[in-house]
């Protein structure tokens, strides 16, 4: 392994969480891929960025807090999951995997 992300199980967690919150997006119509859902798959792609960067960082101390701000990005792609379900049109989207 190049890199010390690649051994670490919660990186490839975050790896498959972003492909479905990419996959769910696609169901929706256009006129909603560009607010909310814009913004889940920005804070789902962060997660997986928060991990590999933290990884990287030299101190254990430094690879938590990087992993802090990827708690905080996976709360804020499953709020904006929560915002989408109670529109209308989310009644169109299957939630389940």
């Amino acid at each position: 392994m190049a890199f010390r992300f690649e051994g670490l199980e919660i990186f490839h967690g975050a790896i498959d969480f972003s492909v479905r919150v990419h996959e769910l997006v696609r169901k929706f119509p256009a006129d909603e891929r560009f607010d909310l859902t814009s913004q889940a798959r920005r804070a789902a792609n962060s997660i997986v960025l928060n991990i590999a960067e933290g990884s990287g960082r030299g101190t254990k101390k430094d690879f938590a807090h990087f992993l802090d701000m990827a708690v905080g990005s996976t709360f804020e792609a499953v709020a904006c999951f929560f915002s989408l379900r109670n529109k209308d049109i989310s009644r169109s989207v299957s939630w389940s995997r």
